[in-house]
């Protein structure tokens, strides 16, 4: 279903802007998880969670 949304907005929007959402939906995801449901990443999960949150953030700059 995320596939249909994601390339519905591929459609409408600028592939940038649409790109850079979805990859920081991943870190809103991890976030949740860690604030709701008590899961711990590990030193290598926060890495990973924060190289794609700058990939993010990133991509909507430029």
């Amino acid at each position: 279903m995320s596939s249909f949304c994601f390339f519905r907005a591929l459609k409408q929007g600028d592939a940038s802007i649409v790109v850079s959402v979805d990859r920081l939906s991943l870190l809103v995801v991890a976030l949740i998880g860690f604030a709701f449901l008590g899961e711990r990443p590990s030193v290598i999960g926060w890495a990973g969670l924060l190289f794609v949150a700058g990939g993010g953030i990133l991509l909507s700059l430029s």
